[in-house]
């Protein structure tokens, strides 16, 4: 009882020492930081809230309705109640000291819905920053908010200019790292691998210890094995003999996925779970599902399962569709066969109730007018790489398309084309880099194409007795580093090369 009541005197002392009569305003200001510190949230808005309604024309108007949108962008992640009060500031204060910082959070708000209509007022409020207030210490991140709003239009070479003014003018800033990230991604989406090399390179060197080195050496490390090593180098797609996968009890698996951690999840449909494996191939978890299809694993890290009736997200949300054929109404998808996002976080759905690939937003309703299901073609299984171009399986795993994010064909691989020729395609996958990889029957191996469809490299199975052993392939997934795993059903293991 004593705590309390020296705890209050001292709240009251505060208080009276903060709220001077002759100026109400930095009173009630001050009081609001104080009790923000104290995360005495509800007493922090009310002071904040009077400041802003009592003293419009006070020069802490303009901080105080900041702090509102910080509070409920940061800690109550309420973006568009955030943007009511950034938008304040935007309208009614736009020189004031608060207005630069207002304008990024109205860029980061409208950029983090990963819509395409926000794009434009994404980028124009970063611009605005970096244009207005060039002085400012918004600036940096305000920079890279710029080009990631131009990477997601796929506009990577103007992306690359505004990362790298990060590089030359904010060289020591904490979000030089990223921006120089961003730089090698750019310029690996625009398919200049060397540049791209150069810029991963100069990240590991300058900045050893950031969280965006490691994945800066696992491109490079695919840009190696496929764009600078020679193609006779056998060593670069060896058997990795630490990483041991065994499946016994293996009853139909249909679908193989890697994230960035090296994280596997292999889909068994009639034993009716997901199986989880880490990059040393040990088991940490497995996801019970009705019927699990396919595993695509999107640039977020979630895991996307088809699973016959709904999409599993991450093994715990579950996305249902419906669809409709001609003036009969709508009805629930089933028979999910392949699912992936982009993005945005559109789904692209194949189902064996309609062909095409039908596509739907995130917020789980068709998207009118998608190009993608006006089509007889029926297909098996469907991927899309960083730059959102969609890769499709015919049903008759006899070609994969490639189409660009409006649906339009860029090209297709099989069963013949310049320096290949195969029977059948077990499977396909895709590396954070844009590669395709292609499991074949007859001749059986891997072959693994340039995004231009350009083959570079081809990966045969060895006859039993080899080192590289996968006679009876069924699914293939490729690490962050560009390394292979193959399911072979007859050895009822997990093969690792690379």
């Amino acid at each position: 009882m004593r705590a309390v009541v020296l705890t209050l005197l001292f709240i009251h002392t505060f208080a009276a020492a903060i709220l001077p009569a002759d100026d109400p305003a930095k009173g009630h200001y001050d009081s609001a930081l104080f009790f923000l510190q104290s995360q005495k949230y509800q007493q922090a808005l009310d002071d904040l809230n009077f400041v802003v309604k009592s003293f419009p024309k006070s020069q802490l108007a303009d901080d105080a309705l900041l702090q509102l949108g910080i509070y409920y962008f940061d800690h109550e992640k309420k973006s568009d109640q955030a943007l009511q009060y950034f938008q304040q500031i935007k309208d009614n204060y736009t020189d004031s000291n608060s207005a630069p910082a207002a304008y990024y959070y109205i860029g980061l708000i409208y950029l983090e819905r990963r819509d395409p209509k926000d794009l434009d007022e994404a980028f124009a409020n970063f611009e605005r920053v970096t244009r207005v207030f060039p002085s400012s210490s918004w600036v940096d991140r305000s920079l890279v908010g710029a080009g990631l709003a131009l990477k997601l239009r796929g506009e990577y070479d103007k992306a690359y200019e505004e990362f790298s003014k990060v590089k030359v003018r904010f060289a020591g800033s904490p979000l030089a790292p990223r921006a120089q990230y961003e730089m090698g991604l750019s310029a690996l989406n625009s398919d200049s691998y060397i540049d791209a090399a150069y810029d991963f390179q100069q990240l590991i060197n300058q900045f050893p210890g950031s969280e965006f080195s490691q994945p800066a050496r696992e491109i490079n490390t695919i840009i190696y094995r496929l764009h600078i090593a020679p193609q006779i180098d056998r060593k670069l797609y060896l058997p990795d003999s630490s990483y041991s996968v065994m499946l016994p009890q293996m009853d139909n698996p249909l679908g193989m996925g890697v994230d960035s951690k090296g994280n596997l999840y292999l889909a068994d449909k009639d034993k009716k779970i997901v199986s989880v494996f880490d990059a040393s191939g040990k088991s940490i978890n497995t996801i019970s599902l009705l019927s699990p299809q396919s595993v695509f694993i999107d640039d977020r890290d979630m895991a996307i399962i088809a699973n016959e009736t709904a999409v599993s997200v991450g093994g715990k949300e579950s996305a249902s569709f419906a669809f409709q054929k001609e003036s009969k109404a709508p009805e629930p998808l089933v028979e999910i066969r392949s699912a992936a996002t982009n993005a945005f976080g559109d789904f692209f759905v194949i189902s064996e109730k309609m062909p095409g690939i039908l596509v739907y937003d995130s917020m789980h309703k068709p998207v009118t007018g998608s190009s993608f299901a006006n089509t007889e073609r029926e297909y098996a299984k469907v991927v899309l790489n960083s730059r959102n171009q969609v890769y499709a399986l015919d049903k008759q795993r006899k070609q994969i398309i490639l189409m660009g994010p409006d649906g339009k064909s860029i090209y297709a691989i099989g069963p013949t084309g310049k320096g290949y020729a195969f029977d059948r395609i077990e499977d396909f996958a895709v590396d954070r880099a844009n590669h395709l990889y292609v499991l074949n029957r007859n001749p059986r191996g891997i072959m693994i194409f340039a995004p231009d469809g350009n083959l570079l490299r081809f990966i045969a199975s060895e006859k039993k007795g080899g080192s590289i052993v996968f006679e009876d392939g069924r699914l293939i997934a490729v690490g962050p580093s560009g390394s292979i795993f193959i399911l072979d059903r007859d050895q009822k293991r997990i093969l690792k090369i690379g």
